[in-house]
């Protein structure tokens, strides 16, 4: 069961983590996905595993960073507007894993009786949608903004949901310590 975890707790860490040289991206989604894939089968969580595989082939483009800077994404651009569609779907995607995975884990822990951990998760996972959602909302409205107020509020959405992943990462930690247990 701790093997199922770990893998699940690497891939996350895979997905937010970018080491890019040049156009290439040393750590690729793809990579973390199919060890989540890999996890959640372990651990019989097969609908957060068919959303981790699903991300998985949707990713493979991620392999190698031909996405633009954030100057360039200020400015309109046919291929800026398809790379925005791009991650909105791989967002909303990889928000789907993050439910399925918790609905799961929450399931687990509510067999044997663990309310506390239950709710903790309950509130993370409310907190998680509702940053989620104002990433989902905003992300259209920001090109309409002045440039310098565009970058800003990219790098404060940027921050906020790096530590809610980073959040998920540590419930993922957990749960492999309370139920593995």
């Amino acid at each position: 069961m701790n093997s199922g975890f770990n893998k699940i707790t690497l891939g996350l860490v895979i997905v937010l983590i970018n080491i890019n040289i040049g156009f290439i991206n040393l750590l690729p989604d793809i990579i973390g996905y199919m060890m989540i894939a890999s996890g959640t089968s372990q651990l019989g969580l097969e609908k957060a595993r068919n959303w981790a595989v699903w991300l998985a082939v949707l990713s493979l483009p991620t392999i190698f960073n031909l996405g633009m800077n954030l100057i360039d994404a200020i400015q309109f651009s046919p291929a800026f507007f398809a790379e925005s569609i791009y991650i909105v779907v791989l967002t909303i995607f990889h928000i789907l894993l993050i439910f399925e995975l918790m609905k799961g884990f929450v399931a687990k822990a509510e067999e044997k009786g663990l309310v506390t951990i239950v709710g903790s998760t309950k509130k993370r996972i409310n907190i998680y949608a509702t940053v989620s959602l104002i990433y989902l909302i905003t992300f259209p409205f920001i090109l309409n903004l002045e440039e310098l107020v565009s970058i800003t509020v990219i790098i404060l959405i940027s921050f906020v949901t790096f530590f809610m992943e980073i959040m998920i990462i540590l419930l993922v930690r957990q749960y492999r310590n309370i139920l593995a247990a």
